[in-house]
């Protein structure tokens, strides 16, 4: 079973994306915030195959969590995802990123 983490400081789409992927047979892992996700990570580093960031968490940008989880374990696949438009998210996080 593939693990997977989502940080997003939005409860409502914290709460269904986590139900979409366990109900795809995903071990579903959630932070609200980078502190959370940081030790989430921590203790879940070599199970943790995918992240799921939201570009903007609360009070901050996710920008040094991305860093942060890619030094970390560069062969981590991580999806960025925002409601604001390509143009107006941080290009160096995109390109080592994707976009959603």
């Amino acid at each position: 079973m593939k693990t997977l983490l989502i940080v997003d400081d939005e409860d409502i789409i914290l709460d269904m994306l986590c139900e979409f992927f366990d109900f795809k047979g995903f071990n579903v892992l959630s932070a609200e915030n980078e502190n959370d996700a940081k030790k989430i990570f921590a203790e879940h580093k070599d199970s943790i195959e995918v992240v799921i960031l939201d570009m903007l968490l609360k009070h901050t940008t996710s920008d040094d969590l991305f860093f942060h989880l890619m030094k970390v374990k560069p062969s981590l696949k991580v999806v960025i995802s925002s409601g604001l438009s390509k143009d107006d998210c941080d290009q160096e996080t995109l390109h080592h990123g994707r976009l959603v």
